[in-house]
């Protein structure tokens, strides 16, 4: 077994390694990859089938060595025990898990033991595995969760990681840096992000981001960034709703507020169906300066006859307001 340590790749491929006895005794050496690589293309060669026996020889790491067409030809790996596939390509780790399944996927049914004998393959767990360990709380470690696959992941909600996890969820505050974690942040909304403790995602849709998704205040816009107090009726509340919020706040002042809610009881009264777009511009704005534009407004109009869909439009939309406050 020792002297393969002074051997070269040309001079392994003369050996004749038959029997797993050799070919174990051999990959134990301290080798160069390539040698190890040309130590097991030798024995299948020489017809070595890849077995439980031979994979447990061969061990993880040097499995990982292997080419994905001699992974194939695994007959079987029941009994291989546990195999380190953490240096393991992604699609070799897919491989070998599909033949994990082959051999444990009869115990599906027992979630844990299912988990317990898939261990060593989970870098590779589909999204549908990973969904049934979570709802089995199986309580990963968190060496195995970091070992799994980004993109599977990615696809499980705050709750899964929070029953997937287990008593380990503390875990994900320290290791944010994780590429599994940082990839799973990335993929959800900041309030799904939240419920596991960690800060970042993807900006929560609001109503009005969601309600303008459509809708174009480009005009408004540009009429904003040199307002012409004259014309603030050129525009209807769904332009206001959706305008730019930064140009909003840089171009009106609460007396410029007024004047656009005294637009909605003249030449552009509102009705229920503006509604969402009254509520949604009205929440654009601090507390302070909101109240005083509707003071403002109220004292305008005390002598003013308002339209009711108009009056019931405003009511319904500050009442919004209130609840949300």
């Amino acid at each position: 077994g020792n002297i393969s340590t002074v051997f070269t790749v040309i001079e392994v491929n003369n050996w004749n390694i038959t029997e797993v006895e050799t070919l174990s005794a051999l990959v134990m050496q301290k080798l160069e990859n390539t040698v190890v690589k040309s130590i097991i293309e030798r024995y299948l060669q020489l017809h070595g089938i890849l077995n439980a026996v031979s994979l447990k020889a061969i061990g993880g790491a040097n499995m990982c060595l292997m080419n994905e067409s001699q992974l194939v030809e695994i007959s079987n790996l029941e009994d291989a025990g546990v195999l380190d596939l953490s240096t393991c390509t992604q699609s070799k780790k897919n491989l070998l898990y599909s033949h994990a399944l082959s051999a444990h996927g009869s115990q599906k049914s027992n979630p844990w033991i299912y988990f317990q004998l898939m261990w060593p393959y989970l870098g590779a767990a589909p999204l549908a595995d990973l969904e049934i360990f979570a709802n089995s709380r199986v309580n990963m470690d968190f060496e195995t969760f970091a070992s799994l696959n980004p993109q599977e992941v990615k696809n499980l909600s705050a709750q899964n990681l929070i029953d997937l996890l287990g008593y380990n969820l503390p875990a994900l505050q320290t290791a944010v840096n994780e590429t599994v974690v940082t990839v799973w942040v990335n993929s959800h909304f900041a309030s799904e992000v939240r419920k596991l403790g960690l800060t970042g995602g993807i900006p929560d849709l609001t109503p009005g981001t969601i309600f303008c998704a459509d809708k174009n205040s480009s005009a408004l816009n540009s009429f904003l960034t040199d307002v012409n107090q004259g014309q603030f009726c050129n525009f209807d509340i769904v332009e206001y709703a959706c305008a730019k919020t930064d140009l909003l706040m840089a171009g009106l002042s609460s007396n410029a507020l007024t004047s656009i809610f005294e637009c909605f009881i003249g030449p552009k009264a509102l009705n229920t169906s503006d509604e969402m777009a009254l509520t949604i511009f009205l929440q654009l704005f601090e507390k302070t300066m909101l109240n005083e534009a509707l003071e403002k407004f109220n004292r305008k109009i005390m002598s003013t006859s308002i339209p009711l869909m108009t009056k019931i439009t405003f009511m319904n939309a500050l009442w919004e307001i209130v609840k949300t406050n």
